[in-house]
């Protein structure tokens, strides 16, 4: 963190996990899926909203006050979630 002169502070945040024209791609590929309630990422994690879980990250990935150690596991989930979807809709 640095001090700015009038005593707020101000943030500094790592470079974005992802480029806007990553995130853009990942708009238009959730905006026409029919997604499930609930979907099982991994042995781990099951995701009980997948749609409200993809809206929240993508309106987190956009945000700069939301630190890249919070949304970078979240963008890599949905990533992920692209993948297998796409795998499922190419079967």
């Amino acid at each position: 963190m640095t001090q700015a002169n009038n005593n707020s502070w101000l943030y500094t945040f790592a470079p974005m996990v992802t480029t806007a024209t990553e995130i853009a791609a990942m708009e238009a590929f959730f905006k026409g899926q029919q997604l499930p309630k609930v979907f099982k990422l991994n042995a781990a994690a099951t995701i009980n909203d997948l749609p409200a879980f993809v809206q929240r990250t993508l309106e987190n990935v956009k945000n700069p006050q939301v630190s890249d150690r919070v949304i970078g596991p979240r963008w890599d989930d949905l990533v992920e979630i692209r993948k297998m979807l796409e795998m499922h809709m190419m079967s």
